[in-house]
């Protein structure tokens, strides 16, 4: 019975590192989404449109892994 609980514990201890691990990975993912949002207002200023939509779609595909990434962590800690 005790090696049963101390074998389920240390599978809730990697999951949570793993989750801890991927939160910090989302948070970097959410900050490149600022930072290309940001870049993306510059570079409309400078009149460079034709790499306007890429910068928006990275932008969106880093923020939505960011959010799916941190959305897992807190799925996680909840267990």
């Amino acid at each position: 019975m005790y090696e049963a609980a101390s074998e389920a514990s240390g599978v809730l201890l990697w999951l949570r590192l793993a989750g801890f691990i991927l939160c910090g990975i989302g948070g970097l993912a959410l900050i490149i989404a600022v930072a290309s949002f940001f870049t993306m207002r510059d570079v409309r200023r400078e009149g460079d449109l034709e790499s306007v939509s890429s910068l928006r779609r990275n932008g969106i595909i880093f923020g939505f892994v960011g959010f799916l990434l941190v959305g897992f962590f807190f799925v996680v800690m909840m267990i």
